[in-house]
């Protein structure tokens, strides 16, 4: 890649490339170039008064158009340096005429805003919308920040930013996979007298709060971020996207797809499980073909009181669960041949946490103080073998499944143990985090760790490469879902994103303390909330015992379908035929495109529309001797016409439909 260089602020100076700030600091020589396998690395070396200061920079290559990147500094001099900033990333030479601001409609910025309910928000905003304009000749300090804060990686917005060239029909996608605070920036600047582009991802810098006094022979690694050049626009920037987070993600379903989950909470138990209420769902969710059953919250008593939750004890409340206890449930979803899972937020405790209410110096903190909510350190041994044990102790009683949650943010930061800033001390937070998640995963062969997250708040790349799956979102009306499930695609591959569908809701009146009482719902429901599961690694929830035998069989449909579908869907990327929507539009489109299979999956989901009919450009994936294969629908959708330029008719209301093409 040979736009890559380092950008690197040292003794209050910015030195960027062969740019090197005034003073007793001369041009940086270099780069030196060799490979290391698939890695090729870049060594800048900078004189100073006394030794010199090397830069390396990085470059993984994961697949034919995306990379991972990173940076190293090492100081090689006798004398301390200060390190005010060095980026994982810096690409320039994105090259535009001197008049490129005049054109509006040239570049393009796709960013995605994440709020809790509300994730997967995409929009595509101009250079000049976003705050990008010209100065004059010298360095422009115009530029578009995107930024995050905190441990919540992607809340506000996801890492993840695409630029597009709509000229040149090419775009670039940087997405850093930092464990804390972090910005990327895109800026103009004037060199050897032409005018760039560059793109800047950066976690380690006073911007963010940071600094380092790098001593004599002392080196600073920082975090990575991946970087794709592609030929297209979007679709081809999510494509070239999904294929890096596959191959770099550290976990894959053993079977290659995802299974069928059933959560207890979501428009359902909402934490508060019992025998009485988990027997007829376990029953149900069998019925419909479920492959995993989770209890969520409220299996170890009640988490929401702050002064006696026992969050963090992670012993079951035994009497919540009749004779037998919570042994007995797990027994029982086994016997039904499921997995069973529980919830877990193993990174907050509550005050009724035995062991952290005895060993508060165990909790994380910031200036020596204990953060707001407790934060067990996991840099901490005790505290690794302390969860060892409870961890060890659920999976002896047949646990094979866990939900871990992460509902708290550290904000600012926390103190680092080597004597960092509080933006190191969140990156060793996280990482020793991450690493005892892959230790559990190792001494537990085929268990499976999703990553919760509250609802995507933290599903950047680095911390769900770890994971084999993300909970896309806590919205609990299904009709303000299918923009997140457009987004969230476009955020990590569809076997990762685990996708709410609840047939039997809360928007619906049902007794929810009478398991005999059947409750026929509409029907357009059950598909419309089956039919988004599709797209996704398929979690189930609702009062589904309720069911009549009409709505369980639109169930066990949909169910038989995504079996299907699942086997090829974990090779394909996220497709938009009519862009991307918003929570609030009236219609939306969503494929999955299989390049390897031939396949496409395509969706329609409509809320509240007029009756209208809608034709959509399907050409660049359907040829002439395309065939529909399937059709899950309520019956009211229908398509017409060639498959490369379909017509859908739309009937009013609240509809869904997806259908499985054979290209």
């Amino acid at each position: 890649m040979e736009q890559l260089y380092f950008n690197l602020e040292i003794n209050n100076s910015n030195v960027r490339c062969r740019n090197v700030a005034e003073g007793d600091m001369k041009n940086a020589t270099g780069p030196e170039v060799r490979e290391d396998g698939k890695t090729v690395l870049k060594t800048y070396t900078l004189p100073l008064a006394d030794g010199a200061l090397t830069v390396e920079t990085r470059e993984e290559r994961i697949t034919d158009r995306a990379s991972r990147l990173s940076a190293c500094v090492t100081n090689r001099s006798g004398e301390d340096v200060l390190v005010n900033g060095i980026a994982a990333l810096y690409y320039r030479g994105i090259p535009v005429d001197g008049d490129w601001w005049k054109d509006k409609d040239r570049f393009s910025v796709w960013v995605c805003r994440n709020a809790w309910q509300g994730e997967g928000q995409w929009d595509e905003k101009s250079l000049q919308d976003l705050g990008l304009y010209p100065t004059y000749n010298h360095q422009n300090f115009s530029t578009v920040r995107l930024e995050s804060y905190g441990s919540w990686t992607s809340a506000y917005t996801h890492p993840c930013v695409i630029l597009c060239d709509k000229k040149a029909n090419r775009s670039w996608c940087v997405d850093p996979e930092f464990s804390g605070a972090r910005f990327v920036e895109i800026g103009s600047e004037v060199r050897e007298g032409q005018t760039y582009l560059y793109i800047y991802a950066a976690s380690a810098h006073a911007r963010c709060g940071w600094h380092k006094i790098l001593e004599p022979n002392a080196s600073y690694d920082t975090e990575k971020a991946a970087f794709a050049m592609v030929e297209g626009g979007f679709e081809e920037a999510v494509a070239a996207m999904t294929e890096y987070r596959r191959k770099t993600s550290l976990v894959s379903w053993e079977k290659g797809y995802a299974p069928l989950c059933f959560n207890d909470y979501m428009n359902c138990l909402w934490a508060q499980p019992t025998d009485k209420k988990l027997v007829p769902l376990i029953a149900a969710a069998a019925e419909v073909g479920c492959e995993i059953f989770c209890i969520d919250a409220g299996w170890f008593g009640n988490w929401h009181d702050p002064a006696t939750g026992m969050n963090g004890n992670w012993t079951p409340k035994d009497a919540l669960f009749g004779e037998g206890g919570l042994q007995k449930i797990i027994n029982l979803i086994k016997e039904k041949g499921m997995v069973p899972g529980l919830w877990l937020e193993l990174e907050s405790v509550l005050s009724g946490a035995t062991f952290f209410r005895e060993h508060p110096e165990y909790l994380a903190t910031r200036f020596g103080k204990k953060i707001r909510r407790d934060f067990p350190d996991f840099r901490i041994p005790q505290v690794r073998e302390y969860f060892t044990k409870q961890i060890d102790a659920l999976c002896a009683m047949g646990v094979g499944y866990f939900k871990n949650d992460y509902n708290a943010n550290l904000n600012a930061g926390c103190d680092s143990f080597a004597g960092g800033t509080v933006n190191d001390g969140t990156r060793e937070y996280i990482e020793a985090f991450l690493s005892f998640i892959d230790e559990t995963l190792a001494r537990h062969p085929g268990l499976i760790i999703e990553n919760c997250g509250s609802g995507a708040m933290r599903s950047d790349n680095g911390c769900l490469s770890h994971f084999y799956l993300q909970s896309t979102s806590d919205q609990e009306d299904y009709f303000r879902m299918p923009s997140i499930i457009q987004g969230s695609l476009a955020q990590m591959p569809p076997e990762k994103a685990g996708v709410w569908g609840f047939p039997y809701s809360l928007l619906h009146p049902v007794l929810r303390e009478d398991p005999a009482k059947v409750i026929r719902c509409d029907e357009a429901e059950t598909v419309y909330n089956m039919a988004a599961m599709l797209f996704g690694c398929g979690y189930m929830s609702g009062h589904i015992y309720l069911a009549d035998a009409v709505n369980m069989a639109r169930m066990k449909e949909g169910a038989d379908f995504y079996k299907q579908v699942r086997l090829w869907t974990c090779r394909a990327s996220a497709v938009y035929p009519t862009g991307l929507g918003h929570m609030d539009d009236k219609i939306f489109t969503l494929g999955l495109y299989s390049e390897r299979d031939k396949k496409l999956l395509l969706g329609v989901f409509t809320n509240g529309v007029e009756a209208t009919e809608l034709t959509l450009d399907l050409s660049s994936y359907c040829t002439d001797g395309a065939s529909l294969v399937r059709t899950y629908s309520d019956g009211t959708v229908t398509l017409a016409g060639n498959l490369s330029a379909p017509t859908l008719s739309l009937p009013a209301g609240n509809h869904a439909a997806v259908w499985e093409i054979d290209l």
